[in-house]
C-alpha cells in the first residue's frame, strides 16, 4: 500500500494542505507562459513563429540559409503602392534561384510553414519583408 504525504491527503500541517495544489497551479501558469503558443484556428504572430523556428535546429539552420540566400531581395525592400508593386513583379526575374531553394527547404521543416503564414500585426518591418520576399515564394499548381 502506497501512502501519500499529509499535504496530499489533507491531514496535518494545516496550511500545508493547499501548498501542493497551489504549487501545481503556479507551475501550470509558468509553463504556459514559457511554452510555445498553441494555435487553434488562428495564425501565429510572426515574432512567435520566428522564436519557434529558432527553437528547432532544422528550422533554425534553414532560416539562416534563407536569410543569407535571400539577403539581396530583402535588402531591396520596396514600399507598398504602385511603384512597389511594379518593382515586386519585376523582382521575380531577379530572385536568386538559391533564395527560392532556401525558401523551399525552410518550408520543409516542422516550424517553417508558420513563418510564411504568420501575422505581422502592426510590425511594418515584417510587412515590408513579406512584400519583398513574396515574388520569390515557390508557386504551386492546382
Amino acid at each position: 500500500m502506497v501512502v501519500g504525504s499529509p499535504a496530499l491527503q489533507g491531514g496535518g500541517g494545516g496550511g500545508r494542505r493547499w501548498l501542493l495544489p497551489g504549487a501545481w497551479l503556479w507551475l501550470t501558469v509558468v509553463l504556459g507562459a514559457v511554452s510555445p503558443p498553441r494555435v487553434h484556428g488562428r495564425r501565429l504572430i510572426c515574432w512567435q513563429a520566428v522564436l519557434q523556428c529558432q527553437g528547432e535546429p532544422e528550422c533554425s539552420y534553414a532560416y539562416r540559409q534563407y536569410a543569407e540566400a535571400c539577403a539581396p531581395v530583402l535588402l531591396h525592400q520596396h514600399p507598398a503602392g504602385s511603384a512597389g508593386a511594379a518593382a515586386a513583379s519585376s523582382s521575380r526575374r531577379r530572385c536568386p534561384s538559391h533564395c527560392i531553394a532556401a525558401l523551399i527547404q525552410l518550408n520543409h521543416t516542422r516550424r517553417g510553414p508558420a513563418l510564411e503564414d504568420c501575422d505581422c500585426a502592426q510590425d511594418e518591418t515584417c510587412w515590408a519583408t513579406k512584400r519583398a520576399i513574396e515574388p520569390c515564394l515557390p508557386r504551386t499548381s492546382g
